[in-house]
């Protein structure tokens, strides 16, 4: 674009012209886009800012610490949330080997974090350890070693087999078996007296 200068025809000024015929002439630079960029990127470094402000709670309030109820029963955990101006969130239960039951397991925020008052504390509550499951015993009696064990390991229970004697089977066997052979005794010969034949004697006349 151009536009007429006022002043002498020719004179040197700040700004560029063109003398002409009828007069004199600037020639308007075309305005750089660099400030345009410094201020959207200035504009999105504060949005940044803000949303993160209120992420970290700079702007949620009053802060306060969380208590650590780890360990604690429902009822004095639950106290000493609402005491700290924080609010009770979900309650949940799971077994747990480490921790007792009706004792607090597990709390989300942890304990001894700040955070903006009214912020949810979530508990899961202990129910103890996990019951074993109940399985049927099979039956063992008539398996040897290695069946009982392999009987005891398809219903998930470990067991250490032996193989002993039982009293009535061996009495069994014992009476199954064959009696020994007796020896015949050799037939003495007998002993026979012979007795000689007594004449009569003569009366006397």
């Amino acid at each position: 674009m151009v536009r007429p200068v006022s002043g002498v025809s020719g004179q040197n000024t700040a700004r560029s012209s063109v003398s002409g015929s009828t007069g004199s002439y600037e020639v308007e630079k075309p305005k750089s886009n660099k400030n345009k960029i410094i201020a959207a990127v200035v504009a999105a470094v504060a949005v940044i800012g803000i949303v993160v402000a209120f992420a970290t709670g700079l702007f949620g309030g009053e802060q306060v610490t969380v208590p650590d109820v780890l360990g604690k029963d429902q009822q004095t955990a639950v106290e000493q949330i609402k005491e700290a101006g924080l609010e009770v969130g979900t309650i949940d239960q799971s077994y747990n080997d480490d921790v007792d039951e009706g004792k607090v397991a597990e709390q989300t925020p942890n304990g001894n974090t700040k955070k903006a008052k009214g912020t949810k504390v979530n508990l899961v509550i202990s129910k103890g350890p996990k019951p074993s499951e109940k399985v049927e015993v099979p039956r063992l009696v008539g398996l040897t070693k290695d069946q009982a064990e392999a009987a005891l390991a398809s219903v998930g229970l470990k067991g250490n087999a032996s193989e002993e004697a039982n009293e009535a089977d061996e009495a069994r066997s014992l009476s199954r078996a064959p009696k020994p052979v007796r020896k015949s005794r050799r037939a003495r010969p007998s002993r026979t007296r012979s007795r000689a034949a007594r004449i009569p004697r003569p009366s006397p006349t």
